[in-house]
């Protein structure tokens, strides 16, 4: 058995566990990385998390998913070859996700900047700030009741800038997606499944880059290695789909604040630990 197994096997139930609440995956994975004295994490190990959490998302979220993919495919077809009739309401959604997903695409192609830029425990302490601050955005706007049938253009750019935020460690991408989407008069459970499935196009864009990373890095993977690395992505998925499920109870009851409250006792936290070094 590897030397780092518990330690890879915990990350990737963190990994799993946080990246659709409030604080994202990346912070968490990087205060446990400097906490046990490791270098950044095997590009190999990341592409396995992320692969295990975006079958999470879409597991999750399949029967949503599932209608909008059918939706799509029916609009594409000619009117008078129809076998059933269009979702009016799915079809504005398709128009939401479409325009938001655009921003959360081009944010991806900077990733590998902004990863590089919170490398240190004083950068991420001051993005935990601003998430958490962010988080409490929906506090200072009434609840709203907005579904696809009244939501704007502007929403989704919004809404798309939003999740944008995702190509920088410590910004969570439901966390930030919710909160906008609160803020813009979204009814919360609306808002919630707007940003689970925004995820998909981030996590995708992401695992690209995760492929490339891995490729460049000619990393070698024998037998032994691929199973372990499938029973991290297996971890990951486990624990992304209770996080999905927490997140759901949670917004279902109130809102993200507790997780605003969770982030900024992070920042604390990662702040005493840089005046400690």
């Amino acid at each position: 058995m590897p030397e780092n197994f518990l330690y890879n096997l915990i990350y990737s139930l963190i990994a799993g566990l946080t990246e659709f609440l409030g604080v994202d995956a990346a912070s968490h994975r990087l205060l446990l990385a400097f906490m046990a004295g490791q270098n950044q994490a095997d590009p190999a190990l990341l592409l396995a998390l992320r692969i295990g959490v975006l079958a999470a998302v879409i597991f999750s979220c399949r029967k949503r998913l599932q209608h909008l993919w059918r939706q799509r495919r029916i609009s594409l077809r000619s009117r008078r070859r129809h076998n059933r009739p269009l979702d009016p309401v799915a079809q504005l959604d398709l128009r939401l996700l479409k325009t938001a997903a655009i921003p959360v695409l081009i944010s991806i192609l900077l990733y590998s900047r902004a990863e590089g830029m919170i490398t240190g425990l004083l950068p991420l302490t001051l993005v935990l700030v601003l998430n958490g601050i962010l988080l409490f955005l929906p506090r200072l706007f009434s609840q709203g009741n907005k579904d696809g049938r009244s939501v704007s253009r502007l929403d989704g750019v919004l809404l798309g800038l939003g999740g944008a935020l995702a190509a920088v460690p410590g910004f969570s991408t439901v966390g930030s997606l919710f909160s906008i989407g609160s803020a813009r008069g979204l009814d919360k459970n609306y808002a919630l499944d707007v940003a689970l499935i925004l995820s998909v196009p981030a996590l995708v864009g992401l695992l690209v880059f995760d492929i490339v990373t891995v490729i460049a890095a000619k990393v070698a993977i024998d037998l032994i290695g691929l199973l372990l690395h499938l029973l991290y992505a297996a971890v990951a998925f486990g624990g992304g789909c209770l996080s999905i499920l927490i997140v759901r109870r949670i917004t279902l009851k109130s809102s993200l604040t507790g997780f605003a409250y969770y982030s900024l006792g992070f920042a604390l936290f990662t702040f005493v630990l840089y005046l400690m070094i």
